[in-house]
């Protein structure tokens, strides 16, 4: 898993993450996140998300982690369906990809195949389960 899409499903307001540099992002807790750390993080987590579009099952809570990867996931121009956090989740009916399980830990994933087994409408980002 490596690389960033460069793609036109990147939304607008992803792509001009950066534009705001030094300005506060988000705040977890007693941390500050400026939208230039904001960027390299997801960044980061897009190059681990990799390529090519895929549908990703993100599983989370309230979480700075889980909008990190909630953006990356943005950022590649994948199909991304969230799911609130429960380890007894089942993913049959759904047949994810990449399931991505964030918590206070981090993130976790594991790629159940390199390529989408799924044939994804060229307009659907997201999927609420």
């Amino acid at each position: 898993m490596s690389g960033i899409l460069d793609n036109t499903r990147t939304p607008a307001f992803v792509a001009d993450l950066g534009r705001h540099s030094d300005r506060i992002a988000l705040v977890a807790g007693d941390r500050s996140i400026s939208y230039a750390e904001l960027v390299e993080m997801v960044d980061e987590a897009a190059r681990e998300l990799g390529a090519p579009r895929r549908l990703i099952m993100v599983s989370g809570g309230n979480e700075l982690e889980l909008v990190v990867t909630h953006l990356a996931a943005l950022r590649n121009g994948h199909v991304e369906m969230l799911i609130p956090y429960d380890a007894d989740h089942p993913m049959d009916p759904y047949d994810p990809d990449v399931v991505v399980t964030v918590d206070g830990s981090g993130r976790r994933i594991v790629e159940h195949r390199s390529v989408s087994a799924h044939q994804l409408h060229p307009d659907l980002a997201l999927v609420l389960g």
